[in-house]
């Protein structure tokens, strides 16, 4: 008796796990896919400006890129013979060509920049693949634009 109660239980265990399964896989309403993306001129756009707006990063051309990394060029030159050239804990040290590869804000430019890249070749390749591309209609056109 005890067996035929515990594959009764395991059965009915097995069978609750797996009719759940359909329940559990639903996608909800608002996530946004690649496919939905770039079938959408407007969401197409908003994923160029996401490209635009890492331009503007303090860790890229916002901050880092004119200021912090502009230290020591053909415009500027900050205390390139004083006691902080040879420093490569600083900007200073850093941008006189003693560079630190543990400095922490390289990492940080570099992280920011190829992000950027990143997106704008999911961009082109969603831009790419995308039917409204191919459908020749006013959508082509307006995703040309972008």
């Amino acid at each position: 008796m005890k067996n035929i109660v515990k594959a009764i239980i395991i059965s009915a265990g097995v069978l609750s796990f797996s009719a759940c399964s359909d329940f559990l896989d639903q996608t909800s309403s608002s996530e946004q896919t690649g496919q939905t993306v770039y079938e959408s001129t407007y969401y197409t756009g908003l994923a160029v400006n996401k490209i635009y707006g890492g331009l503007t990063q303090d860790q890229t051309y916002s901050q880092y890129i004119p200021i912090v990394w502009g230290t020591n060029s053909d415009c500027e030159l900050v205390d390139g013979l004083g006691a902080d050239a040879t420093n490569t804990s600083n900007e200073r040290g850093n941008m006189n060509y003693n560079a630190n590869p543990g400095w922490g804000n390289i990492a940080k430019l570099w992280d920011a920049l190829y992000g950027i890249i990143e997106n704008a070749n999911l961009v082109i390749e969603g831009i790419e693949g995308s039917s409204l591309t191919q459908s020749g209609g006013s959508d082509q056109k307006n995703n040309t634009s972008l």
